[in-house]
């Protein structure tokens, strides 16, 4: 599994729309990563469509053919998908980045990413793309106790460090499910990260392929969902509400049937054929509307 740096370029000008002149005789840079994490999420949604479109008896974990498919026509995928690519397109580019596990759910049942020695040796910053959350910069982990806080869209967020030198991503509200439930004042944890312990790939192919394979307590294939952020703006798709925001609010509104999903969907979110959300509804367990 590897990506040629002239994939990368090519995928940074025409899925991205960033220019790269810069990297064919210079190093890469923090303005750059920053700009990949920005119109990355942009263009890329967080989703489980592709998920599940697949017929329960055929689901498995994705290849890096599938995901190299996904991320070339912009349709994305979950953690597992979004952060393969991105730790190979940044790995291409000159970044060092490595995985690192974290906590969601349930132990290691989410994939992190880090770049490393970018601002000066031992230097460590966290990437997020691949959460359905609005992170649009490299977070460096150079504070001791606590990040400043970053508002993003409609979401304030923060980052604490634990007694055993992970990260916990710490988010004002929660707006999605998703969230553990206990709090702190106003804050409720979302993810803790294990920013010190880098993983090989290895590491997460039995603990992810549950979010391919798995219906039981899996919000992912209880019905298709996409998230991603225009300029800025969240839009998403989530079970049966369209969600869109900024500026810290978000607005819900009904999808009441199959035929304004489809239209939901081919407005928001081209990039998905009419016959995979069809399928996506059809094998997703609990997603059902009328025609």
């Amino acid at each position: 599994m590897a990506m040629s740096k002239l994939e990368a370029i090519t995928f940074l000008n025409d899925v991205l729309d960033i220019s790269t002149s810069s990297l064919r005789s210079g190093e890469p840079s923090l303005d750059l990563l920053n700009l990949i994490i920005k119109r990355f999420q942009h263009v890329i949604p967080f989703q489980s469509v592709s998920c599940c479109a697949v017929p329960p008896n055929q689901r498995r974990l994705p290849s890096w053919s599938d995901i190299k498919h996904d991320l070339l026509e912009k349709r994305g995928g979950l953690c597992y998908v979004i952060h393969v690519f991105m730790k190979e397109l940044l790995s291409a580019v000159g970044y060092d980045a490595f995985y690192a596990s974290a906590d969601w759910k349930d132990a290691d049942d989410h994939i992190g990413l880090v770049v490393q020695d970018m601002t000066g040796l031992g230097s460590k910053h966290l990437v997020e793309v691949a959460s359905a959350f609005p992170v649009f910069q490299a977070i460096p982990l150079d504070f001791e106790t606590e990040s400043p806080e970053y508002v993003f869209s409609y979401l304030r967020q923060k980052f604490v460090r634990t007694t055993n030198g992970a990260v916990s991503w710490y988010h004002e509200m929660p707006p999605f499910s998703g969230c553990k439930t206990t709090s702190d004042g106003n804050w409720y944890k979302c993810l803790t990260i294990y920013v010190n312990t880098p993983r090989d790939l290895s590491f997460f192919e039995p603990r992810l392929t549950k979010w391919f394979t798995v219906e039981e307590n899996n919000p992912f294939l209880r019905a298709p969902r996409a998230v991603k952020f225009d300029d800025g703006k969240l839009v998403a798709i989530k079970d049966k509400l369209l969600l869109e925001g900024s500026d810290r609010q978000v607005m819900k509104e009904q999808i009441s049937n199959l035929q304004q999903l489809l239209q939901k969907y081919n407005d928001l979110f081209p990039q998905f054929p009419r016959h995979l959300i069809e399928d996506a509804v059809k094998y997703s367990f609990s997603s059902s509307y009328p025609s």
